[in-house]
């Protein structure tokens, strides 16, 4: 993968976004990403695809972009990173994650897991993934 290009660098991404594809297997993930020029909503073969790689995600969640409720407190703009969401809450009040991550770390109950929700906002889809690595993103031409 490009060592250069990291998450971080997309969260400046002002292009509009279509689903290629979608892989998962046990606890890897890859998405692969069009960017679209916003006039006539045309895939614009010069600019690159973007593939971004999860490695040990915790949860995913695909949603219709019309159903999902806007949440602020995100930094980014199509790429986005969150430190505190429902979806956070979620995976650690309502799955088993925490006690798990914490007993295969070596972590006390007192010690924090460092998890992200990495949300990923396309013309027809919304894709939500927590993890507690930041993914790695390779630009495909």
């Amino acid at each position: 993968m490009n060592d250069k290009l990291t998450y971080e660098t997309l969260l400046k991404n002002k292009n509009d976004l279509e689903l290629d594809f979608l892989k998962q297997t046990d606890g890897e993930l890859w998405i692969r990403l069009y960017q679209v020029e916003v006039k006539g909503m045309k895939v614009n073969k010069d600019l690159p695809q973007i593939e971004l790689y999860f490695e040990d995600y915790i949860c995913i969640h695909i949603d219709d972009e019309c159903y999902v409720e806007y949440t602020p407190g995100f930094k980014g703009h199509l790429f986005r990173t969150y430190k505190k969401s429902t979806m956070l809450d979620y995976v650690k009040d309502e799955t088993i994650t925490i006690p798990y991550l914490k007993a295969s770390h070596n972590l006390s109950n007192s010690d924090k897991l460092k998890l992200t929700h990495y949300k990923i906002c396309t013309m027809n889809s919304i894709i939500s993934v927590v993890t507690e690595n930041e993914p790695k993103v390779k630009l495909v031409i």
